[in-house]
């Protein structure tokens, strides 16, 4: 869908071209591209921009496209077969093994939760790479997230031979995307929100326990401000984080996503102290 921007009165602040809606300034945080919105009525407000037009490796929130396409691909209880291919992609979760059977909703949450490289190419080798990742294209290019390509379903940065270019979006693009599934898709926004999950080898009845990969589910006075989220990270993109909060007094609820931290939970917590102060005061520029 398309970001609806609310007309406001917007301060330049010239430390590292940020754009901000209010008056107190915020926090200096290291990510290289921010885009956080106040939704309200189903419109967006700006409250704290920077390069949200620039594209960026954007590593495994990549998931978020690979999950919306494997759901139109596969019924719910469609079983999956771990390949010595798909066991051997970068990154290891024990019992996402070669051989272990998962159905599609189980490898969504390990794609999700622990953003399993295993479960991304799990998922997309029924089709084919080509048709995966054509399918994965056509939704970028149809609703107008970006005119660049993915490569992959999993994020992962491409090797130096290829001189490909990583998966790339723009913060703005990314919040529509994060905006879009938390309205309307009741199943991957309830996956986003989980902290902890048990997935099951069907091969032997196993169960494969799973956490969050974004550490503030699991800290005492950030925990509940995370409705849902998705992390990021190869050595191309940096540090990203994509993730849906309390809007407090101001808006129903607020977006955020940073690209490019070199130290996303640090910045997290940055923002989300600033937010409260911003969206539940209501103190605009000016």
């Amino acid at each position: 869908m398309n970001v609806r921007i609310a007309v406001i009165l917007c301060l330049s602040l010239s430390f590292l071209g940020v754009t901000s809606t209010y008056a107190i300034d915020p926090p200096q945080i290291t990510a290289k591209g921010i885009a956080i919105y106040g939704w309200k009525d189903n419109v967006a407000t700006p409250i704290l921009l920077k390069k949200e037009h620039q594209l960026f490796p954007i590593a495994s929130l990549t998931k978020l496209i690979t999950a919306k396409i494997a759901e139109d691909l596969y019924l719910p209880d469609r079983v999956f077969t771990i390949s010595k291919v798909a066991a051997a992609t970068e990154g290891t979760i024990p019992g996402i093994v070669a051989g272990a059977t998962f159905t599609r909703d189980d490898l969504l949450k390990a794609l999700l939760i622990n953003s399993s490289n295993d479960a991304a190419v799990a998922l997309m080798e029924p089709v084919g790479a080509k048709t995966f990742i054509d399918r994965m294209n056509d939704e970028l290019h149809t609703k107008n997230y970006t005119t660049t390509s993915f490569i992959n379903p999993s994020g992962l940065d491409p090797s130096k031979k290829s001189k490909l270019k990583p998966n790339r979006l723009t913060p703005y693009h990314l919040t529509e995307i994060l905006n879009d599934i938390y309205l309307n898709d009741s199943f991957l926004a309830g996956i986003l929100d989980s902290n902890n999950v048990e997935i099951t080898n069907l091969t032997d009845n196993t169960p494969v326990s799973l956490k969050q990969t974004n550490a503030l589910f699991r800290d005492d006075i950030y925990k509940n401000k995370m409705w849902m989220s998705k992390t990021g990270l190869t050595n191309m993109a940096g540090q990203n984080l994509a993730f849906v909060t309390d809007g407090g007094t101001a808006y129903d609820y607020v977006t955020v996503v940073f690209l490019g931290s070199k130290g996303r939970t640090v910045d997290s917590k940055k923002l989300l102290d600033w937010l409260d102060l911003v969206v539940n005061n209501q103190n605009y520029g000016g």
